[in-house]
């Protein structure tokens, strides 16, 4: 799968994973988004990154984490050319939108993309939240959460020496459906609620091209695949499960 074997990040790295193989981070951070020309990371051809700036310190913290790849130049041979863009609150308070189209356009065409802090607009469409409205518009699907324990840091732990050495994981989560598929409509209240209730969908496409995704993925590791459901209790985990193991 491309866009994925060429990036190591730290325990808790998070990628989104698009139809076509090539993945973009969520939550924030670095992530492989296809471009139009893709980089080298050489002087004449750096590797492309947009930055999604966010909102409340988002901003800010987006300058760090720049100026920490911008360092990696001083001590790699890579190089890095960075493009920013609007995106959360303050980007609907100077464009009217959460996600201009002029974002999604510097994402699909950056080898990466930087996704900064971002929380919920307090002026946006109550059915509206910037996170998802990015998720949708670049199609991705899973998140990537590699979970590896270097042997320096196992005694850091807050679990037992012993029972984390060795420990090399890839969580894969699907972000495409379930219910967290779209914000829900309608009015949200926080207070004076005695009981509320959210709809859990999917459909067979969106579990067999995560089926597809979760066995290839396996398939560079250790081959070995647990399927993680409540197919006791739940028709969507049955569904879920009878397409998985299909």
């Amino acid at each position: 799968m491309g866009g994925v074997s060429g990036f190591v990040g730290p325990a808790g790295f998070q990628v989104s994973v698009r139809r076509d193989g090539t993945c973009a981070r969520s939550r924030g951070g670095l992530g492989r988004l296809s471009a139009a020309v893709a980089g080298t990371g050489e002087v004449d051809n750096p590797y492309k990154i947009t930055v999604l700036k966010g909102d409340g310190r988002g901003p800010e913290m987006a300058e760090i984490a720049v100026s920490v790849v911008e360092a990696l130049q001083d001590y790699t041979d890579l190089h890095f050319k960075i493009d920013w863009a609007e995106f959360g609150e303050d980007s609907l308070k100077e464009n009217g939108s959460l996600v201009p189209e002029e974002t999604v356009e510097k994402c699909k065409q950056a080898d990466s993309v930087l996704k900064s802090y971002q929380g919920t607009a307090k002026d946006a469409p109550v059915d509206e939240n910037a996170h998802l409205v990015l998720r949708s518009k670049l199609d991705v699907y899973a998140q990537l959460l590699p979970t590896r324990v270097y042997p320096p840091l196992s005694s850091m732990s807050v679990f037992k020496e012993d029972k984390v050495n060795g420990v090399d994981l890839l969580l894969v989560r699907e972000v495409s459906g379930g219910v967290l598929r779209k914000r829900e409509t309608g009015v949200l209240p926080v207070e004076d609620v005695d009981e509320a209730d959210s709809l859990m969908r999917y459909e067979k496409q969106q579990v067999e091209r995560f089926a597809n995704l979760v066995l290839d993925l396996a398939q560079r590791r250790s081959g070995r695949v647990l399927n993680v459901d409540r197919a006791d209790q739940l028709k969507v985990s049955r569904v879920w499960r009878s397409n998985m193991h299909s």
